[in-house]
């Protein structure tokens, strides 16, 4: 027998076939990079909130000296620690405080921080809640020109009229730090293009601000003249009449005057409220002949509050006109409430026709509390007199 042809074979092995070795190989490879990852991941979570407790704890430091308003000089990415736990809402009460309080007063160590934290508070994934909420808080008080056009983009952009509301806010108070006469049209469209009372509202004060603090009144008072004539709805008419009488001029008295005639009472509060913010005193009768006219309690009492809050403006009036102003205004006082007005605003007086005005109410009522209090102010006046 052939023995040679007896012998098996052993078979031969076949290796692992390619693209089973190569999915072997990629799946390694993915477990590898997200075992770094998770690490790395981890090792970054760590140094943020290590970053975190510190820069709290700091804070809490120069909170309780009272020295936290002076600020809190921030590393970048103790910052960006701080930021990305400013939306967590599980936070304790007293934490979170702390924690805006911190953002609030945030100083950049060598970067921006105003740059980032409006970033972030415009841009970030949060509840609109939160985002109004940390606005309201937070932004209000930084207070840097640079801010006032990413929170009026924020304001012209979203769906939410809460956060709105606080970006419009936010904006204003930044605009007390800077001449803010370019964003005038941004607050003024905001105040047409809405139709939410709270949003309306926040784009008026911070369009009257800018008007009433500029060197240049007058030159807004075409833009707001023609959104008027423009308007449609009725609450933005309202807003634009009390806007417009702070321009003063020819076209604001005429849609003011119009107004007080209007057979709307809504109207003629708008105008009344309006000519209480009038830039000068030429106005000023139109308000007391109103008084002394209307046969609406509510409205005369709006009257006489806004021609009392114009008087007591802070503004240059010789002493004879003053007088004059006083005097016009005493004369339409009639019940307690108004005559007790007429003696407040005589506290602050020193001038011989305060006390003139003062005597009818120390001899000419019978009521004791009116009585009283006109001596108080004649007092006062006397030593006010004195000091001069």
């Amino acid at each position: 027998m052939n023995t040679a042809q007896n012998q098996v074979t052993p078979p031969t092995q076949k290796g692992i076939a390619p693209a089973i070795k190569w999915t072997i190989i990629g799946l390694l490879s993915l477990a590898i990079i997200v075992a770094v990852t998770v690490f790395v991941s981890q090792g970054d979570k760590r140094r943020d909130a290590k970053l975190y407790q510190e820069a709290m704890q700091r804070g809490k430091e120069l909170y309780d000296s009272g020295k936290l308003t002076d600020g809190i000089k921030l590393s970048e990415e103790a910052l960006n620690a701080v930021l990305h736990q400013a939306s967590d809402n599980k936070l304790a009460d007293k934490q979170r405080a702390l924690q805006r309080a911190v953002l609030a007063y945030a100083i950049g160590d060598g970067f921006d921080a105003d740059e980032k934290i409006v970033s972030y508070f415009t841009t970030a994934d949060m509840s609109s809640d939160m985002r109004a909420n940390l606005i309201k808080i937070v932004m209000i008080k930084r207070k840097k020109a640079s801010n006032i056009k990413p929170l009026l983009k924020l304001a012209s952009e979203t769906d939410k009229p809460k956060v709105a509301t606080q970006a419009i806010n936010a904006a204003r108070s930044s605009c007390t730090v800077t001449e803010a006469d370019e964003y005038f049209d941004s607050f003024l469209n905001l105040l047409i293009d809405t139709d939410n009372n709270d949003v309306r509202t926040a784009a008026e004060k911070g369009a009257a601000y800018i008007v009433q603090e500029s060197s240049n009144k007058q030159k807004f008072g075409k833009p707001l003249y023609d959104a008027y004539r423009s308007a449609v709805e009725d609450s933005t008419k309202y807003a634009l009449i009390r806007l417009i009488a702070l321009t003063g001029g020819e076209d604001a008295a005429k849609v003011v005057t119009k107004a007080l005639k209007s057979n709307e009472t809504t109207m003629k509060s708008a105008a009344i409220a309006a000519l209480g913010k009038w830039p000068d005193d030429s106005k000023f009768q139109l308000l007391i002949d109103f008084i002394n006219d209307t046969g609406n309690s509510r409205l005369r009492k709006e009257a006489f509050d806004a021609a009392y809050g114009f008087l007591r403006l802070d503004r240059e009036r010789n002493s004879d006109d003053l007088a004059k102003f006083w005097k016009s205004l005493d004369e339409t006082a009639q019940n307690e409430r108004e005559k007790l007005k007429i003696i407040r605003g005589m506290y602050h007086q020193n001038e011989q026709w305060a006390l003139d005005i003062l005597k009818r109410y120390v001899k000419d009522t019978e009521e004791d509390i009116i009585i009283d209090k006109a001596e108080q102010a004649t007092l006062r006046v006397k030593r006010n007199i004195s000091k001069k």
